[in-house]
C-alpha cells in the first residue's frame, strides 16, 4: 500500500532532510512535493490531496495552525504531523481541535518520525479496510461507527465514512431515543422488536444502540415531523407486539460532530418522561437541564460521581451513591425525583461500561424503575452495577499488565535482533496498533523509545563490566551501525561509547 506525503517547512534544508529520510526508511511512502508555507501547501493539496502532511508550525504567509484548520474543515481524511520547537509546544497543542495526529519536537529523531508515520499508516490502512467493509455491510458498520461517535470514542477515520453515507441534499436531522417499558417476553428482546419497526419505516440505516436504548437519526425538515415519527413508532410497537415504548427527541442538528450532543439530548428527553407521564418527550434546555429539573440539589453529586468513575475511584463512587440515597428521606425527595436521580446514575454507569467496552450485564433496569417503590432496591441495583464494572476493569487491567510484561520480556530477550512494533506484536499475539496504543498509555513512552532506552542501558552495562570492543557492544544491543550507535549513545548519556568505557576503566 502506497502512502503520499507532503512536507511543509520554510527551511529548505529541513525539507530536503525529511524527504531523504522518509524515502530511505519508508519505501512505501511517496513524497508528493514540498511547500515553504501553508498557502503554497494548500495550492498543492487542492491539486492532489496527499495522505499525510508534515508541517512546521511557524511559517510566513500561512502558518501550521492555519493550514491544520484548513485541512480539518476541507480535507478531514488527511493526517497531520506537526513539527514544533520546544518553546512552541504549548502553542502547538492548541491545534488539537484540528485533529493533529502527532506532535514532534524539532530537531526530531529518525526513530520518532518513522514511528509517527508508521502509526498513521496503520490508521489509514484501517480506514481503507473499513470503507471496503462498509460497501459490503453498511448497516452493521454504520451502527458500530455511530455508537462510537455518540459516546465520543470515535476514531477519526469513521467520520468521513459516515459522511459518505449521509443522505444527499439532507442537512437537518433529529436524534430519537427509544426504550421499552414492557418486560421482555421469553426468547424475545424488545430492543430487537423496536429495531425491526424502525428498519421497516426508515429508508436509511442510521440506527444504533445507546446504553439500554435504541437510537436513530431521523432526517426531517421540522420538529413536528420527528415527533410524529416517534409517536407512530411507539404506536406500532404497541399494536404489533404489545410493547409499550417511550421515546425522546433531540433538538434540530445539522453536523456530524453534533451526534454526541444529539444522543444525550434524546436520552435526557426520554428520562424526562418520568415526570410528564408522556410516552414521547422533546428536549428543551429549560426543562431538561438537571439544574432545573427534579432534585437539583444532586447536580454536584452527579458531577462528582462522573469524575470519580473517570478516575476509577470506586470507593468514592460507592460513597457518593450511598450518600445520595441516604439523603432522599431527610430532603423529602418525591418518588418521581428518586427515579430521576436513579436514572441519571444508571446512565452515568452505562456510559462507563460502553466507553470501556465492558459486558453490559443485566438489562431490566427500566422495568425495575417502573415497578419499584423501594429506594433501597434501586440503590442495591446501582451498587451491583458498580461492583461488576470494578471487577471487569480489574480483569482488563490484569490482561493489560500481562501484555506489557510479555512485550518487555520479549524485548529484553531479543535486544540483539531487529525489533519493530510489528515483530513484537506478533510475538505477543496482538494487533500492532493496539499494542502501540496500550504501551504508550501504560508506560508513558512509545515502544520505539522504550527499545532504544533499554538498549542503551544494556550497552552501558556491557561497557562497564566487560572487555567487549565497542563494535561488539553495538552488535550485542541491536545497533548494526557502530556510528549510529555512537550518536544515540552520546545523545542519551552525554558521552561517546569510548569516553564512557574509558571513564570506568580508569576507576
Amino acid at each position: 500500500m502506497i502512502y503520499h506525503i507532503l512536507i511543509v517547512d520554510d527551511e529548505a534544508a529541513i525539507k530536503k532532510g525529511l524527504s531523504m529520510l522518509i524515502q530511505k526508511a519508508l519505501p512505501n511512502c511517496v513524497i508528493d512535493g514540498t511547500a515553504s508555507d501553508g498557502a503554497e501547501a494548500i495550492a498543492l493539496i487542492q491539486k492532489s490531496a496527499p495522505d499525510i502532511v508534515i508541517t512546521d508550525i511557524k511559517m510566513p504567509v500561512c502558518n501550521g495552525l492555519e493550514l491544520s484548520k484548513f485541512l480539518f474543515e476541507n480535507y478531514p481524511d488527511i493526517k497531520i504531523i506537526m513539527l514544533t520547537g520546544f518553546a512552541d509546544f504549548a502553542y502547538a497543542q492548541t491545534a488539537i481541535q484540528y485533529r493533529v495526529s502527532e506532535y514532534l519536537l524539532k530537531p526530531t529523531s529518525k526513530e520518532k518520525l518513522v514511528d509517527a508515520i508508521t502509526k498513521i499508516q496503520m490508521e489509514i490502512s484501517e480506514l481503507r479496510k473499513n470503507r471496503g467493509f462498509l460497501q459490503k455491510n453498511s448497516a452493521v458498520f454504520l451502527e458500530r461507527a455511530l455508537n462510537e461517535v455518540a459516546f465520543g470514542s470515535v476514531s477519526d477515520e469513521y467520520i468521513s465514512t459516515i459522511a459518505s453515507c449521509w443522505p444527499a441534499a439532507q442537512t437537518i436531522y433529529y436524534c430519537i431515543s427509544f426504550q421499552s417499558k414492557t418486560q421482555d417476553a421469553p426468547g424475545k428482546s424488545n430492543i430487537t422488536l423496536i429495531r425491526n419497526i424502525l428498519e421497516q419505516q426508515l429508508q436509511t440505516s442510521f440506527i444504533y444502540r445507546y446504553g439500554s436504548a435504541i437510537n436513530c437519526l431521523y432526517f426531517a425538515d421540522n420538529k413536528n415531523d420527528a415527533l410524529s415519527f416517534a409517536q407512530d413508532t411507539a404506536n406500532l410497537c404497541n399494536l404489533l407486539y404489545g410493547v409499550t415504548v417511550s421515546a425522546g427527541v433531540s433538538r434540530e442538528k445539522s453536523q456530524l460532530n453534533e451526534i454526541p450532543d444529539a444522543s444525550k439530548e434524546a436520552l435526557s428527553a426520554l428520562t424526562s418522561n418520568f415526570f410528564t407521564g408522556s410516552h414521547v418527550g422533546v428536549f428543551e434546555s429549560s426543562k431538561n437541564d438537571i439544574a432545573h429539573q427534579a432534585a437539583p440539589i444532586y447536580r454536584t453529586d452527579l458531577y462528582t460521581l462522573e469524575k470519580a468513575l473517570e478516575d476509577l475511584d470506586f470507593s468514592a463512587s460507592r460513597k457518593i451513591i450511598d450518600d445520595v440515597f441516604d439523603s432522599f428521606r431527610p430532603n423529602h425527595i418525591s418518588s418521581s425525583q428518586v427515579k430521576y436521580v436513579t436514572g441519571q446514575i444508571y446512565y452515568i454507569l452505562t456510559r462507563i461500561i460502553l466507553q470501556n467496552s465492558l459486558p453490559e450485564g443485566k438489562t431490566e433496569f427500566l422495568n425495575l424503575l417502573d415497578r419499584s417503590s423501594d429506594a433501597e432496591i434501586l440503590k442495591e441495583y446501582l451498587l451491583e452495577m458498580l461492583r461488576n464494572i470494578e471487577q471487569s476493569l480489574k480483569q482488563a487491567r490484569k490482561h493489560t499488565n500481562q501484555l506489557i510484561r510479555n512485550a518487555t520480556n520479549y524485548i529484553s530477550g531479543h535486544l540483539a535482533e531487529a525489533l519493530s512494533l510489528e515483530v513484537i506484536a506478533d510475538a505477543v499475539n496482538v494487533n500492532p496498533s493496539y499494542l502501540s496504543r496500550i504501551f504508550s498509555k501504560e508506560c508513558g513512552e512509545t515502544i520505539t523509545e522504550y527499545i532504544t532506552r533499554v538498549r542503551i542501558e544494556k550497552a552501558k552495562e556491557l561497557l562497564r563490566l566487560s572487555n567487549h570492543y565497542i563494535y561488539q557492544v553495538s552488535e550485542a544491543t541491536g545497533f548494526n551501525d557502530p556510528a549510529y550507535f555512537s550518536t544515540i549513545f552520546k545523545k542519551y548519556t552525554g558521552f561517546s561509547p569510548k569516553e564512557y568505557k574509558n571513564k570506568y576503566d580508569k576507576n
